[in-house]
């Protein structure tokens, strides 16, 4: 019998020392999946999933403990403001397999667009869409027995640089290690459910 999400979600930990062993591609491919059919704003699936080895850029990542040992490292990058214009080529190409016309997918988005432009939080907004593709990927990879640990602390550019990606088109979303595990789980220490929870 599958484990519920729940049941998943409470084995999940931030996982800091990993086994040697190597994710298998199907695995890999499995938390990949996850990702890919994470839902997005306006379904724009404004991400791309960078598969590392984690020592190879754990000097950009501020030598996190969690990815000395890890075997592999997500990195989920997205565009910069500049490429949500309405009427610009990648909300075409993103847009294009919708039904309807791009014409109408254009005037769906642009007021939403224009707010996010005039309140200066394209780019946070952008980057947000990564942090729920991830959360996916994490819970998928623990039904498998894989834990991982979010990472945000990095330094952008050279983790850009790194990926031969261009900083002024791209920024990075979140880092996120995985590995079979090295270490025990530790205990969730989570606040109440009623003291989070306001039902109105």
């Amino acid at each position: 019998m599958h484990s519920t999400c729940i049941e998943i979600m409470q084995n999940r930990f931030a996982c800091k020392k990993y086994k040697e062993t190597k994710i298998p591609n199907e695995v890999l491919r499995t938390i990949l999946e996850a990702g890919r059919l994470s839902p997005s704003s306006f379904g724009l699936e404004a991400w791309h999933f960078h598969v590392c080895n984690s020592k190879d850029i754990l000097d950009v990542c501020f030598n996190q403990e969690s990815m000395k040992t890890a075997p592999t490292t997500i990195v989920v990058t997205c565009p910069k403001a500049d490429a949500f214009e309405p009427n610009g080529a990648f909300f075409a190409q993103r847009t294009s397999r919708f039904p309807g016309s791009l014409e109408e997918a254009i005037e769906d988005f642009r007021g939403y667009h224009d707010y996010l432009k005039e309140k200066g939080v394209l780019d946070h907004w952008a980057i947000a869409q990564c942090y729920i593709a991830v959360a996916n990927m994490m819970t998928a990879a623990c039904e498998m027995g894989v834990q991982s640990c979010a990472i945000e602390g990095f330094n952008n550019d050279l983790l850009l640089e790194r990926l031969d990606l261009d900083k002024t088109k791209e920024s990075v979303g979140l880092v996120c290690a995985f590995g079979y595990p090295d270490e025990p789980p530790r205990d969730k220490i989570r606040m109440d459910f009623d003291s989070l929870v306001t039902f109105h």
